[in-house]
């Protein structure tokens, strides 16, 4: 990387896929339902609808899949997904908000 005089390997890059791959695969889904829009499969609106609600869901099941990480129990675990999903909600509200 950057501070290194080496280039990145094969485990390394191995690695950071691994620790990015959830936010890959996560930020791809709300693009594909907008995507549907753009070839005229759904309305404009329903699409950005559905990408919000899928974003959503994927807060949820990620703070679910760290509170279970976490060995919390099924309360805390829904308590997790739920803190996410509030914090996806303030982001965008504060966002609406301002532009």
């Amino acid at each position: 990387m950057l501070a290194r005089d080496h280039s990145l390997s094969w485990d390394e890059v191995s690695e950071i896929l691994h620790d990015v791959a959830p936010v890959l695969i996560g930020s791809q889904v709300p693009t594909l339902v907008v995507l549907l829009a753009v070839v005229g499969l759904i309305g404009h609106e329903t699409a950005l609808q559905l990408a919000s609600a899928a974003a959503f869901i994927l807060l949820f099941g990620y703070g679910f899949a760290v509170g279970r990480m976490l060995g919390g129990s099924l309360i805390r675990q829904v308590g997790s997904g739920l803190v996410l999903v509030v914090i996806g909600a303030l982001i965008v509200g504060i966002k609406a908000a301002f532009h």
